[in-house]
């Protein structure tokens, strides 16, 4: 499959342009709750979307101020679960939200804390992450002191947090 990459975003995208296999859709003024409408409604490339191979999401900014932390969270799993209900292959990547300069004082620890849990948690085995919301799969794994690498992590058996490490030989 060739990568192609959709871009949605804010207004800001409208300044996107000339990409080579990448196309943007800009939204003025659009919130999370718009963008999963218009991606549910199957506004968006509705005969393409399952050409792309990357989505890069750039929303937030018109959130920040009028919910709290947990319902934007929210807002944008439901988004990232209709993008994967389009195309359930496509690589997803978020933007962090980058506040107006105008609001960054008033909104600015809002708008950090947001940015740290769409990033996700850096966690030093799986032990560390809260069994009621991570189900079994690979997560990366920040030891300290040592290289990242990637683990299964059961969340299941005997309680769950059990770090199964995973190694490849390709040598032949």
């Amino acid at each position: 499959m060739k990568k192609r990459v959709l871009i949605l975003c804010d207004s800001i995208g409208k300044y996107l342009d000339g990409m080579k296999d990448t196309v943007v859709q800009s939204f003025s003024g659009a919130n999370l709750g718009y963008i999963k409408y218009v991606i549910d409604k199957e506004y968006i490339y509705l005969h393409e979307f399952d050409s792309f191979s990357h989505v890069i999401l750039h929303f937030g900014n018109n959130d920040i101020e009028k919910h709290s932390i947990e319902i934007i969270l929210c807002k944008f799993r439901n988004l990232i679960y209709s993008v994967r209900n389009r195309n359930r292959d496509i690589n997803i990547l978020i933007s962090s939200i980058l506040p107006r300069p105008v609001d960054f004082v008033q909104l600015g620890y809002k708008v950090v804390q947001i940015n740290k849990a769409l990033i996700g948690p850096r966690v030093r085995d799986c032990s560390d992450l809260d069994r009621k919301h991570y189900k079994s799969g690979v997560y990366k794994i920040y030891p300290a002191g040592g290289a990242v690498y990637k683990a299964y992590c059961d969340m299941e058996t005997n309680g769950g947090g059990w770090t199964v490490r995973i190694f490849h030989n390709n040598k032949r």
